[in-house]
């Protein structure tokens, strides 16, 4: 073959081979925007749609035709303003866009759908360029908007709440003056507004209580709100009235208290409030239970999607089958990955928060119970996240050379305490068994796991096995099994036993063959996670009628392998200088946080230097590096990721000190920061006070390191 054929032959094969490329990352980009939650959808210049995700179709309530000139610009049925005007397609933002060449950012259009039911959507569109610049097409990115559109409306209405309450609502200032006087006080008190704005509010308060205005005012001025302060007033016309007073302070943008609000309400008319309020209660319990029922219905339209979908390969052989459950766990584990951060970031500002109005509201009782409740729930979050990294490999496994026969016998004490009588449960141990590199609490879990299906499985009674063994790895039926020696933990019942069909999806998330509130489908997904961050190996044989026998594969420790130590994070000592000067360098995108910490730092006796992004930490390291004491960084930045900070940082200072903060951190990169030397580490969400403890300890660290390097120079 000539040359020039060859180099022809050449370049063929770059071009398809770039056709290829591009013809997966039209389907990676096309598969990320089917995961999101709004709508999406591109349409070519004469504004024919070349794509749409499901989400799009939801929103218009149907699912247009593509590439077709019948569908143009969307799918909706017709297009109007917030005012109602109808909209052309020719004249909506899209064809706008298409014809200008200029995106639309927060536009609010009005979408009917075929059912004549209609939302409020926030577009944002923006041109399609080819690789030489031309314009063809565009996309659009809307979003469901309905709801907060509806919030607003309400905040209006519970401003014109005020002027149409049935209650008496009255401002003055701390001498008493009335500033603001509703129609309600002028049905209550008969003065009129122009009567008694201006006035002081003695004007209605009979003598023989004139005592009263000088305490109120005193213990607003302190701060303190009164409620249910049961009183006499004087009409207008000379009558008394009875009444129950609610009084709150009122601040300025600066916070300082310049006058109080009173809520003046008839005793005769508390029952009707009551009968209100509860009305209201069972208003929300009929709103919640309504979120619920919809929550189960998209949960099952789900489930039985996703069973849709796993019937087109049910007849796939076993080697891939492996392969697609290994590809889901790495998917989950992305995604768990960005849930963590995220959704730790939104519990940190909620906890932080949190505490800093429970440090604001000592002695009251009612609101510290609702704190407790919030922190419970902060709880409760974050032991969702930590649930879902357990079931996609994505938390660190503290590894110690443990025995798997003491773990056995230490679960068997407990099952047999806690199982019911008609369960027999029954250890077979083989002795001498070598040790595994092990994270005790998470095997503990798995087999606890394993041995509550057991249970479910066999609800008239029936025998639970635990067996151990030894087991050559050239003797696993399964393809990752490696040349060395395995401890097998076999988990056997006599129960019902499974299908086919049922143990193929066994290990999936969120797949589960009990009712509904009887099991979330967590349990095996997270034993397949834990067992597969141990490197081992699952087998599962099952009969209808014939029982259930699980067998966990660890591999057996090697005699040079050692207990890791499960530690790596410097000790926090609790005795530390808050005294004298420091300065902290706070890096933290979220603003509501810096907020937060910025005040309470300060109040530590720290000069705080904050940075919403990781070239402005770095610009203000540069400028302050030498007075700098600690950085408190946050891994997930823009303009300049954490990793990157890091390094640079401590090019330019090897000593700095660095505090690393996220929401959430895969153990791979936590491991290379150790080896880059940050040695701590706070996980969000935390308390604003435990972060001053770590800074604190830090920065008494660094000074009594300093101090010994200064004692053991020679004198001059």
């Amino acid at each position: 073959m000539s040359r020039a054929p060859h180099q022809e032959h050449i370049e063929l094969i770059e071009k398809r081979a770039a056709l290829a490329q591009a013809e997966i990352a039209k389907n990676k980009t096309e598969s990320l925007l089917s995961l999101m939650p709004g709508g999406v959808y591109t349409c070519d210049l004469d504004g024919r749609i070349t794509y749409f995700n499901q989400g799009a179709a939801e929103l218009w309530g149907r699912a247009p035709m593509l590439n077709s000139d019948e569908d143009k610009f969307g799918g909706s049925v017709r297009l109007q303003a917030l005012d109602g005007t109808e909209i052309p397609l020719s004249e909506c933002p899209m064809a706008l866009a298409v014809k200008t060449g200029k995106p639309f950012h927060d536009a609010e259009v009005v979408i009917e759908r075929p059912d004549g039911s209609r939302i409020i959507a926030r577009v944002n569109i923006d041109c399609l360029y080819d690789e030489h610049g031309r314009l063809y097409g565009a996309i659009n990115a809307f979003q469901d908007i309905t709801d907060s559109k509806n919030a607003e409306q309400a905040s209006r209405h519970l401003a014109a709440l005020v002027e149409s309450s049935d209650d008496a609502i009255i401002a003055k200032d701390l001498n008493g003056i009335v500033k603001s006087w509703n129609p309600a006080a002028e049905q209550l008190f008969g003065y009129t507004a122009a009567e008694m704005i201006g006035r002081s509010i003695t004007t209605i308060i009979p003598s023989d209580h004139s005592d009263e205005e000088t305490g109120i005012l005193q213990r607003i001025r302190s701060g303190e709100r009164i409620e249910h302060y049961d009183t006499v007033r004087q009409r207008k016309d000379g009558t008394l009235v009875e009444i129950s007073l609610t009084i709150s302070p009122i601040k300025d943008a600066r916070g300082k208290i310049v006058g109080a609000s009173k809520i003046a309400r008839q005793i005769t008319k508390r029952k009707q409030a009551e009968a209100a309020l509860r009305e209201a209660r069972d208003e929300l319990a009929r709103a919640n239970q309504d979120l619920e029922k919809r929550v189960k219905e998209r949960t099952a339209e789900l489930e039985r999607a996703n069973g849709v979908l796993l019937k087109d390969f049910e007849e796939q052989k076993r080697l891939e089958a492996q392969l697609r459950q290994a590809q889901k766990m790495e998917s989950i584990g992305t995604l768990a990955g960005g849930i963590a951060h995220d959704f730790n970031n939104v519990l940190n500002i909620i906890k932080g928060y949190a505490s800093s109005v429970a440090n604001l509201s000592v002695g009251n009782e009612e609101i510290t119970e609702q704190l407790e409740i919030i922190d419970d729930a902060i709880d409760r979050g974050t032991g969702v996240v930590r649930q879902l990294l357990t079931l996609a490999r994505k938390t660190e496994s503290r590894l110690i050379s443990s025995s798997v026969n003491e773990l056995i016998s230490g679960l068997a004490n407990l099952l047999k305490q806690t199982l019911p009588k008609t369960i027999d449960v029954s250890l077979e141990l083989r002795a001498k068994l070598p040790m595994v590199m092990a994270d005790p609490n998470q095997i503990t879990q798995a087999l606890l796991n394993l041995c509550v299906n057991a249970r479910d499985a066999m609800p008239q009674g029936g025998r639970l096995v635990l067996r151990t063994s030894l087991v050559d790895g050239a003797t696993i039926n399964d393809a990752g099994a490696q040349p060395r020696e395995y401890v097998c933990i076999e988990v056997i019942d006599t129960g019902t036993g499974m299908s086919d069909s049922v143990r193929a999806r066994l290990f999936e998330p969120f797949f589960t063959t009990k009712g509904i509130g009887q099991g979330t489908g967590l349990g095996l997904a997270i034993v397949y996670g834990i067992i597969k961050n141990h490197d081992g190996l699952i087998e599962v044989h099952s009969e209808p009628d014939r029982g259930t026998k699980f067998r966990l594969y660890l591999p057996a420790a090697r005699e040079q392998q050692s207990t890791v130590d499960a530690s790596l994070q410097a000790e926090i000592s609790p005795e530390n200088g808050r005294n004298g000067h420091k300065t902290v360098l706070l890096v933290e995108d979220e603003e509501m946080m810096v907020l937060l910490l910025r005040k309470t730092f300060a109040k530590h006796g720290y000069n705080v230097l904050v940075a919403l992004d990781g070239e402005e930490a770095l610009n203000l390291f540069q400028e302050h590096k030498h007075k700098i004491d600690v950085v408190l960084l946050d891994i997930g930045l823009p303009k300049k990721a954490g990793w990157e900070v890091i390094l640079t940082m401590k090019e330019e200072n090897p000593q700095v000190s660095i505090v690393v903060s996220s929401g959430y951190i895969d153990p791979a990169t936590k491991t290379k920061m150790y080896k880059a030397g940050i040695k701590n580490f706070v996980d969000k969400p935390y308390l604003p006070e435990t972060v001053v403890e770590i800074l604190d300890a830090v920065v008494q660290q660094n000074r009594m390191l300093a101090l010994g390097s200064a004692s053991t120079s020679p004198t001059t």
